[in-house]
């Protein structure tokens, strides 16, 4: 039996939009932790920064790095659509992300690095 609010939203669209929520707070750490790493593998490279087709090109990875963190949130509203649900979850997703992300943030800086 469907459970409705006032406002008639059910209870499960108000726990994928925590999901949602928790996961946009979730986004400034996965974004900081990359930024730290880029800049990392940056030191002593300051006048890369000069060339503006890889600042271009760095821009446009960030934003495919946030597309894709979206994958976690949709993830977790899936689990917990099947019913796996709780904190645990959350880190595994993350955790699992941010270890996806940092070798090509690192491959990335390393590649346009060699095309200079």
């Amino acid at each position: 039996m469907k459970q409705e609010t006032v406002s008639g939203e059910s209870q499960f669209w108000r726990d994928v939009k925590e999901i949602f929520l928790k996961w946009e707070r979730l986004r400034l750490f996965y974004n900081l932790i990359l930024l730290i790493i880029f800049l990392v593998f940056m030191i002593g490279k300051i006048e890369t920064f000069r060339n503006p087709a890889l600042v271009i090109v760095w821009f446009f990875e960030a934003i495919g790095a946030n597309i894709c963190f979206f994958a976690a949130p949709i993830t977790e509203s899936y689990a917990y659509w099947l019913g796996v649900k709780g904190r645990r979850v959350t880190i595994v997703l993350f955790v699992c992300g941010i270890l996806v992300s940092i070798p090509l943030v690192i491959v990335s800086v390393l590649a346009q690095m060699g095309l200079q």
